[in-house]
């Protein structure tokens, strides 16, 4: 697949090229030879594809790299915890890496101030908070990696076909239930941390109120519950 979107300046053009094929061995540092298995790869396609070639050897940000997931049985270890594409990258095919980004930010912000610094408390929070969003959300939509960069001509046309029909059915259905994703988890509420710190501290042998989470289901708000303690 050859593609060209709009860059971040005025009048720049990025070109992409994608292409499906078995696990390839190659040198990371060798940027020349990276261009080549490109070359190879869309040696003989029409359009711009020859002059868009050409300017690939000069291009100051040339990238090239697989299009994968990230799964991960855990996220964390220690006191570190991975978020976004770090922990459970979605691919782009997916289209919601940003959307799994922004929710893990919030969740993992959210237990870390709930747990008042026992942050293995809230990495275990965060990962069960979050692990049924990301399972769906790494889900491809229909005809995964093969729909979006075919290998036949058949494949090719009906890539294209589909393509143009983005904005009718049923292709919008189809199109709208992978982006309704993005939505498919009951975020928790947390307290700001600012309530937390500026809390009254007790003073020695005084009774106060402890604050409780207690889980109400995977994903879903967290109800409080009080007690007191010595």
């Amino acid at each position: 697949m050859v593609r060209s979107t709009s860059g971040r300046l005025p009048c720049e053009i990025k070109a992409g090229f994608s292409f499906r094929s078995p696990p390839l061995a190659y040198d990371r540092r060798d940027v020349a030879a990276q261009q080549d298995v490109v070359a190879r790869h869309f040696a003989h396609v029409g359009w711009e594809t020859p002059r868009l070639l050409r300017a690939m050897r000069t291009a100051p940000d040339f990238l090239f790299d697989s299009m994968g997931q990230v799964r991960l049985d855990s996220w964390s270890r220690g006191s570190v915890a991975l978020l976004g594409d770090a922990g459970y990258c979605a691919t782009p095919l997916t289209g919601l890496g940003t959307s799994l980004a922004l929710v893990g930010a919030y969740v993992l912000a959210g237990e870390l101030a709930a747990t008042e610094g026992d942050h293995g408390a809230a990495f275990r929070r965060y990962d069960t908070v979050m692990r049924p969003y990301v399972s769906q959300a790494q889900q491809l939509p229909p005809g995964g990696a093969a729909g979006y960069a075919p290998s036949g001509r058949l494949g090719i046309r009906l890539r294209d076909l589909s393509m143009r029909s983005m904005t009718r059915w049923p292709m919008r259905n189809l199109l709208a239930a992978q982006f309704a994703k993005a939505g498919c988890i009951a975020l928790p509420e947390y307290r700001l941390a600012t309530d937390i710190r500026d809390r009254p501290q007790p003073r020695a042998g005084e009774r106060v109120d402890r604050v409780e989470r207690t889980p109400d289901g995977l994903g879903t708000p967290h109800r409080m519950s009080v007690g007191t303690e010595d």
